[in-house]
């Protein structure tokens, strides 16, 4: 099920004293937007069976032992990598979660972290005794996979780490807090439990403290949550918690200091023996801003900037890395990363992320990571998004050469945009911002111009849509200055893909996000199809050869049939009998409706959020086959 949600981080630069460092790159790298791709491909019987637009595909080779640098990002591939930042290995975290689901009967196995050659997946089931989580090893080369640990009912997972070469499970259950380590045996798969370092700490009552602590030491982790207690205790010596009496330090014998220095509403976002790194929103939970703590000290090293907004990256040896984006035009963030170090006092803009549209990569904060000593992070190369590494102490940027994705896009054309911000003139404040992106085919394939032509008058009259002044009700600027993000209405959208159908037919994938206040916003797609023989929009309505009544027989069969695949604990739908689901979906079949994509394997239906299942089912697909429909676009 493909959800497509535009996320703009909307952030005011600060201003301050900067050193600053140059990089070798400039002005190509991808947009501040958390997005999963679309990685469905395209055919074209005139390329090769290398087509630079396929994914890559799987390193096979194992790594050594010892190997645990390793790269991800949420539903990628993970790689392996050397010191110097080449790939030993990389692995397809999706197709080895499937694989795994197969063996062990769970619904869906999530990937937890690598080591060794190892990787762990955690799943979790329900019933009416609570919630239990089971850990799992698996050999990607061998797709071998043993079972380590599960936890007794409502027990959760706070973090699982691999770490100087064991397994660290990290639990909690109401305040109760636990460690569970295990080690591999050296001639099989399995993994036996053997006594922590730190044991005898956790059977301590831990209930009053409130440990938060571990998951904070970041080490270079990617979201804070692959630091066990272990690794935290064993680099920083402590560990953090939060109760009533504020924040509160815990060494290993179990003694417990109060930090009365540190304000108890602090976020604590890093630490380790030297610094603790703090965060704070203010009164309307919109502005965020760092400070740090000397703990040999006991003092704030750092004074609180103020209004400015930021978002925290990661800490790693007396450097707090954070970005600043500046969203002067919007949906075209331009992202600036500094540094600030502890120990000099002295802040450094380490790189400048520019946008490039038509790709949603993942935001710089969201796959930083520090291996030893280089940053690593996304960033588009060319016409593919590829890992580069970041040297913190001259700033130059490097290209690794793995690939995370090829941009199918700009094998066909380029992207062009427009974006506009609305105010207020009462109060000046924004009521209105969109950002519209256009494709333009390349020259060279047939027909250029009529499909371009097209493309025009659709992006003109989404932009001509919003170039109207907005209606301002009286008296309601005391609301746009109380709640501005909720005044304001947004609407993004943008090209999630391109590609080739047979050798004919050229798709163009659309995405978007409107937000017209309330909780949330409404996520979009769409589709127009071209023949490059004619140049001319085709519809599934013009292909499709049967009656409206056909179509709705087939959709409400199909859509039955796709509701009884699932269970009820993973179902995206509605609750609801067969004969009420099979009504409503031929209540909303209509061949000239627009919410059809264009495959090489058939058309998929889709449903937008509660037309058939709640907002965060987001769309649900069904597939209808060429040979069901009686039709082809080879």
């Amino acid at each position: 099920m493909k959800k497509r949600l535009l996320g703009i981080l909307i952030i005011s630069t600060m201003a301050m004293a900067l050193t600053s460092c140059s990089s070798i790159f400039s002005g190509d790298n991808g947009n501040e937007a958390d997005e999963d791709k679309d990685d469905r491909k395209y055919t074209d019987d005139e390329k090769e069976a290398d087509d630079p637009t396929d994914t890559p595909t799987d390193t096979v080779k194992a790594p050594a032992a010892g190997s645990d640098d390793w790269l991800y990002y949420y539903g990628r591939r993970c790689f392996v990598i050397d010191d110097d930042g080449n790939e030993i290995a990389s692995y397809d975290i999706e197709k080895l979660s499937e694989t795994l689901s197969e063996k062990n009967g769970q619904n869906y196995n999530s990937f937890e972290c690598y080591g060794d050659g190892i990787l762990f997946f955690a799943a979790t089931t329900y019933s009416d005794n609570g919630a239990n989580t089971t850990f799992y090893g698996m050999d990607p080369v061998t797709e071998e996979y043993t079972e380590i640990y599960k936890t007794d009912p409502d027990w959760h997972m706070e973090r699982l780490d691999y770490y100087n070469g064991k397994l660290y499970i990290d639990i909690a259950n109401s305040g109760s807090y636990d460690e569970k380590v295990f080690e591999k045996s050296k001639d099989s798969l399995l993994f036996n439990e053997v006594t922590g370092k730190y044991a005898d700490l956790f059977d301590k009552d831990f209930a009053e403290f409130g440990i938060q602590g571990a998951s904070l030491l970041t080490d270079g982790c990617y979201e804070k949550r692959y630091c066990s207690y272990t690794r935290a205790l064993d680099n920083a010596g402590f560990l953090l918690g939060n109760n009533d009496s504020g924040i509160e330090m815990i060494t290993p014998d179990g003694n417990i200091k109060n930090l009365d220095t540190i304000d108890q509403s602090a976020l604590i976002e890093a630490y380790d023996e030297d610094y603790i790194i703090c965060g704070e929103y203010d009164d309307d939970y919109i502005n965020y801003s760092l400070s740090v703590y000397d703990v040999k000290a006991d003092k704030m090293i750092r004074p609180d900037p103020g209004d400015d907004i930021y978002r925290f990256i990661t800490y790693l040896d007396g450097r707090v890395y954070y970005s600043v984006c500046d969203n002067t035009e919007y949906g075209h963030p331009v992202i600036n990363v500094y540094y600030y170090d502890c120990k000099n006092d002295k802040t450094t803009l380490f790189f400048t992320q520019e946008p490039v549209p038509g790709t949603q990569i993942p935001s710089v904060a969201d796959c930083f990571r520090i291996i030893d000593g280089k940053a690593y992070f996304m960033k588009v190369v060319d016409k593919s998004i590829n890992w580069v590494s970041a040297d913190p102490d001259t700033c130059e940027i490097k290209d690794t050469g793995i690939v995370v994705d090829e941009i199918h896009t700009f094998e066909f054309g380029r992207i062009e945009y427009a974006s506009d911000t609305k105010f207020c003139p009462g109060c000046g404040i924004p009521v209105e911002k969109y950002y519209i992106e256009k494709f333009i085919l390349d020259d060279s394939f047939k027909n250029a111009d009529a499909v371009n032509g097209r493309l025009d008058e659709l992006f003109e009259s989404e932009v001509a849509y919003h170039d109207t002044d907005p209606v301002i009700e009286d008296d309601i600027c005391e609301y746009h200055q109380e709640y501005p993000e909720q005044y304001c209405e947004t609407d993004d959208v943008y090209i999630s893909d391109v590609g080739l159908i047979g050798k004919d037919y050229l798709y163009v994938d659309f995405g978007g996000y409107w937000y017209g206040g309330g909780a949330h916003g409404y996520p979009d797609r769409s589709q127009v199809l071209f023949d490059l023989k004619t140049g001319k929009q085709v519809t599934f309505a013009d292909l499709y050869g049967g009656t409206q009544e056909d179509y709705k027989k087939l959709v409400a069969e199909k859509t039955l049939e796709d509701y009884n695949s699932y269970d009820e604990t993973d179902t995206p739908y509605f609750p609801s009998d067969e004969e009420s689901l099979y009504e409503k979906a031929y209540e909303e079949a209509d061949m000239n409706k627009e919410n059809f994509e264009f495959t090489e394997d058939g058309v998929y239906l889709y449903y937008f959020p509660y037309d058939m299942g709640p907002y965060a089912s987001g769309f649900i697909e069904v597939l209808l086959t060429y040979d069901e429909l009686g039709f082809s676009l080879e």
